[in-house]
This record gives structure tokens, sequence and C-alpha cells, in this order.
């Protein structure tokens, strides 16, 4: 019973967790492993009475070789051992039982004899740890791009956590990126970048200004980039119904149980966290989630709703940005006028750790998963202590 509270009950876990009709235009939710999800475990045990014996066999052959639910053998000393749900036979073999002290009516096998049992059982990985970290991506080109980028950085500094992907709405984040992809082919992204920094948006950003949002972009600019700006006003809708969601199956203790949970995302990724932790608060959830790593997350730095999002995290808020990011500063200029950016520039709430990552080599909002090692190693992630506020 303690081990349902804690991993959450028998079962498939985050893994299996399908999504009800109740998301209405979410139509793409569901947990992936970032790696191999399942670890083989050997083990062995031993009886000499017969009773156990055949009780042994007896499961086994019911189940072609394999346990098909947890049991309970006792020897005739009165050790329990569990069989796990599972559990495959690999060898059976008789051995022989030193009778002690010479007397064959006081040995555990009357005839010296005991049969040995050696499994094999596939433990899910992620179902299986005591902390999960779970990773979304906000800029995909295919199905990989939910788990690949994350795989080195989540083992180098998670190394203790189940890692698990959130893969969503993968049709709208891929025709995100197509179109990011064009735009950026195209002379007209060089010219709206040029712009941007030959304006005061740039450093105004840097500065934490609302004044990096007030840039009146020229309409040809704006024109150019419209099939963009629909993909973008898509997802960002999506997003804030899948971060929904998520905070609903992080709050079932049957799915997730009694454990922590640490939550990273980058770009659209980030704003669905944001949204997530948002509804845990409406929730009254506050022991549900340990840190949260935003990157770029294009979503205001307004103090009320942060303040919400501090409250429901135990351990580290970290907001990673870059001050010369000016897709998302162009992109963003719909969602909450006149409000400066996350993404963009620090976030002036106690308790939020602020790191600007353009000393990284980032070039832009899109590369942010080509980085994260670097990234993870700059924000400290998997490291306790006292953190540095703004970096």
């Amino acid at each position: 019973a303690s081990a349902a509270v804690l991993f959450g009950a028998t079962g498939a876990g985050l893994t299996g967790w399908k999504l009800s009709r109740r998301w209405g235009e979410l139509h793409d939710f569901s947990f992936v492993p970032i790696s191999n999800g399942t670890a083989t475990k050997e083990y062995q045990v031993q009886f000499s009475e017969l009773a156990a014996i055949h009780r042994v066999d007896a499961h086994l052959a019911a189940g072609g070789g394999v346990f098909l639910e947890d049991e309970v053998i006792s020897d005739n000393r009165g050790n329990n051992f569990a069989m796990l749900r599972g559990s495959y036979l690999k060898r059976r073999e008789c051995v022989e039982v030193p009778f002690k002290g010479g007397d064959a009516a006081e040995a555990d096998s009357p005839n010296g004899v005991a049969v040995r049992y050696s499994f094999e059982r596939r433990v899910d990985k992620v179902q299986r740890a005591v902390h999960v970290a779970i990773f979304v991506s906000g800029w995909m080109k295919e199905e990989a791009d939910f788990t690949t980028p994350w795989a080195e950085a989540a083992q180098v500094f998670l190394p203790c956590s189940g890692h698990v992907a959130l893969r969503w709405e993968q049709k709208q984040l891929s025709h995100l990126t197509y179109m990011f992809s064009k735009m950026l082919a195209q002379e007209v992204a060089s010219s709206a970048a040029s712009f941007w920094f030959k304006t005061s948006a740039a450093s105004a950003a840097a500065a934490g200004s609302v004044a990096a949002m007030a840039v009146t972009w020229p309409i040809w600019i704006i024109s150019s980039m419209a099939t963009l700006d629909n993909a973008w006003l898509v997802c960002i809708h999506r997003a804030k119904i899948a971060g929904r969601c998520l905070a609903h199956v992080l709050a079932d203790r049957q799915t997730v149980g009694q454990r922590p949970v640490t939550l990273v995302g980058h770009s659209m990724g980030a704003r669905l966290l944001v949204y997530c932790l948002l509804e845990l608060h409406r929730m009254g959830e506050f022991h549900v989630v340990d840190d949260v790593i935003l990157l770029g997350a294009p979503v205001t730095t307004a103090a009320a709703q942060w303040r919400k999002v501090r409250r429901v995290a135990s351990g580290r808020v970290v907001n990673g940005y870059l001050s010369n990011d000016w897709v998302l500063a162009f992109l963003y200029r719909y969602l909450e006028w006149g409000l400066s950016v996350a993404g963009l520039s620090a976030v002036t709430v106690p308790g939020i750790e602020n790191y600007d990552l353009k000393s990284l080599g980032l070039s832009g909002h899109q590369d942010y998963p080509k980085h994260l090692v670097d990234i993870f190693a700059k924000l400290n992630v998997g490291m306790r202590g006292t953190p540095a506020w703004d970096t």
C-alpha cells in the first residue's frame, strides 16, 4: 500500500495516461519516456518446503512461466517472499541444502534438497523513480524532437529522476516550426532583425522595459509574417488548454503518487507550464511541483501571475531568457500589449531566478533545443543551495 501511495497506483502511470474528451480542442496529449523507459531486474528466491514450491509452480503454470499478479509466498520459517507481477522464470534448479547439526529432522529440507528460482522482471524506470522530471518542447520538426533534445541534459543533470516528455499538439507545433523556418530563410527575416536591433527595443527588453513591446513594426514586415502569426496564435491557445490538462494530471495521486515533479520547458512549452502552474494554484495544489525551469517563455512578467507560480513550486523557479530575441518580441506583440516578456527580460518577483542566456551563443528563439546541456549547466539544474537571483 505504501508503494502505491508513493508511486501512484500500480499500472502504467504517466506513460499510460490517456486523454479524455473533457479537454475539447486538445487532440494530442500524452507522456513518453525520454530514453529507454524500462530496465531489466534479476532476482532469486529459494524454497525447501514442498507447499511453497507447489504454490510457486502453480502460479508459473497458470501464467505460462510468468507471475500474473503480485504474490507473497511463505517458507516454513515464516519468512515472506514477494513474487512480483511480470516476473518471468529464467531458470528452475534443485540445489543441496546442508543439514544443520547433522539432524535431518531440524533441517529446512528433510531430504536436503531445495528449489532455486531465478526470475527477470522489466521495470518501468519512470513509474518506479522517486522523482519525476517532465520536459515540454515548444519547437519541433519531427516527433523525436519531443524527446531527443532533452536526453543528454536530463541524464547528466537529473540522473536520479524518471525522465518523461510531454507529447502535445504535434501537428500544430510542427506547422509553427515549418512556418518559422520558412520565414528565417527569407530576406524579410534579416530586415525584421535589423529593424529590431536598430530601434531602442533590444536595449529596452534587456532592461525589462515596456518599450520593447511598444515598438511599431513596419506594416510590410507584419504582412510578410502573417502566416507565422496565425500558427503562433493557434499554438498559444492550445498551450493554455494543455497546461490546464497537465495540472489535473499532476494533481491526480493515482497517476503521479506523492512524488515531487520538476517541470522544464522552452518556448511554447514554457508557456504551457505557466498555465499548468496557474491552474494548480487555482486548485490549491501546492505540494506537487518541485523545481520549474522556463526557457524563452512567451508570457508576461506581470508580478501577480509570477507570485502564483512561485507559490506553487516548493523548489526553484528559473526564468531563462534571451534579451536579444527579436523573434519572440515580434510574435508576442498581440498577446498582452504594453507588458514586458519573460522570454526577453527578468521577472522582478522575489524567489524567481533570472538568467540572460545570450552569452551561451544562442542566436535566437529557435536555438534553445540545441544548447540545453550548456543552459542546464549555467542554470545549475539539479543543484541545491543559495541561488543567484539574477545572472
